[in-house]
């Protein structure tokens, strides 16, 4: 058993690709930042440090690695929530989504695609994907459903849950 973190602020939220690099959420005093460190407790590095113009939080939370070391999370903007995009090294930023809406929960496969869901609006979340560079674009569903919570695999398949208004079912 490895500590990786010892320190007096909050660490939540962690996940380990198979490369053993580990990313997770620390409540920094002031808001939430991703971190990312090999799980032998060596080499940390902090992804984000931010603050919104407003001085509100600007939260980033929710990090998914893949094998390779590419990390995605949502973060706050301090208007709406976005997808982002970075190495666990810190090096390659990029802002995947900049909209209006809440672009939230993203996953990411080991060849580099985005999957997420888009809140439209309190009766309709759409699922979304695009390539780690933000291109490719793909807009998965388009109906008047809840549909959450999307996981990718290596072969591109998107599963979800979908609320169609009377019960909960998986595509």
């Amino acid at each position: 058993v490895v500590q990786i973190t010892d320190n007096q602020i909050y660490d939540f939220q962690p996940e380990i690709n198979d490369n053993g690099r580990i990313v997770w959420t620390r409540f920094d005093g002031k808001d939430l930042e991703i971190y990312s460190e090999n799980s032998d407790g060596t080499n940390i590095v902090q992804i984000t440090n931010n603050e919104a113009a407003s001085g509100l939080p600007r939260d980033d939370c929710w990090a998914h690695i893949n094998n390779p070391g590419r990390i995605v999370w949502m973060g706050f903007d301090g208007n709406d929530w976005e997808i982002y995009s970075a190495n666990s090294d810190g090096t390659g930023f990029t802002q995947i989504t900049n909209d209006s809406y809440d672009d939230e929960y993203p996953r990411i496969n080991n060849t580099g695609r985005i999957v997420w869901h888009k809140f439209r609006s309190t009766t309709n979340t759409e699922i979304y994907s695009a390539n780690q560079d933000g291109s490719g674009l793909v807009r998965i569903t388009n109906n008047s459903y809840q549909d959450y919570y999307p996981q990718i695999n290596n072969w591109n398949k998107i599963t979800w849950m979908s609320f169609d208004g009377s019960d909960w079912e998986i595509y």
